[in-house]
C-alpha cells in the first residue's frame, strides 16, 4: 500500500511538473548524496538566486556541517539478502522502475 500511494503522488506531482514546468523541479534523494553542490546549483536556479558554482559547493558543505545524511547512495541494493529483494520488489518494483532504479 505505501509503495502504491507513493507512485500515486510521484505521478501526480510530476503530471503537475509536465504542465507547470517553470514551478516545478525533481531532485532524488540519490542525486544529494552523488553530487551535493549540483542539487543546491539546481535549487538555487529554480529558486531565481543568483549563484556560481563556488556558492553552491559552499552552501552543500555548510548544509553538510549542519545535517550529514545518514545515507549511503543505494545501500538498499547491498543489504538485502534474496528474500528481502524478492518482497521487496514484489512490494516496491513498479515504484523502483517509476523513480528510474530498475
Amino acid at each position: 500500500r505505501f509503495a502504491q500511494a507513493w507512485s500515486r503522488t510521484i505521478g501526480a506531482g510530476r503530471k503537475f511538473g509536465q504542465k507547470n514546468q517553470t514551478r516545478y523541479l525533481e531532485i532524488q534523494s540519490s542525486d544529494i548524496t552523488v553530487d551535493p553542490s549540483s542539487v543546491v546549483a539546481a535549487l538555487l536556479d529554480f529558486s531565481g538566486v543568483y549563484s556560481t558554482q563556488k556558492i553552491a559547493q559552499n552552501c552543500a558543505d555548510m548544509a553538510w556541517d549542519i545535517s550529514p545524511l545518514d545515507v549511503e547512495h543505494g545501500v538498499w541494493e547491498t543489504t538485502f539478502d534474496d528474500e528481502a529483494n524478492r518482497l521487496f520488489l514484489r512490494q516496491c518494483g513498479e515504484l523502483m522502475k517509476l523513480l528510474n532504479y530498475d
